[in-house]
């Protein structure tokens, strides 16, 4: 589980904004930079029907290693309070409905090692 952190706010890079909404939304598994690249190149709609925030600054040819995108944390913050897309292609889900979705799925897993574990040590074959 993640430790609190202090908010992130101001201008950033795309991974500074995956940091942020991590933060704010309390995000377990975090989002990666990819994410929030992937959305915006894309132009991915959020639950309302908006498009991600515009680049506050575009830097044409930045040195190695610097962003070249520089986005408002607070807009993305806003674009994805209603929702994002939901995997496979299947409706929206809100940063809530992501944290309970990954939650379920790590108890799911933890049961199944545990059943396993009842087996091996009972000698019960799996059953099919």
């Amino acid at each position: 589980m993640m430790t609190e952190r202090q908010e992130i706010t101001g201008l950033g890079s795309y991974s500074r904004v995956a940091d942020a909404l991590t933060i704010h939304f309390r995000l377990d598994p975090p989002l990666d930079r990819r994410q929030i690249e992937t959305w915006h190149k894309r132009r991915t709609r959020n639950a309302a029907g908006d498009r991600p925030p515009e680049p506050v600054t575009e830097l044409d040819d930045p040195r190695p290693r610097t962003p070249h995108v520089l986005f408002d944390i607070a807009a993305w913050k806003t674009w994805m309070t209603p929702g994002t897309p939901a995997p496979h292609g299947v409706g929206f889900e809100t940063p809530e409905q992501r944290n309970k979705r990954y939650a379920s799925r790590e108890e799911r897993q933890r049961q199944a090692s545990q059943a396993a574990a009842r087996r091996a040590a009972t000698g019960i074959p799996r059953s099919s």
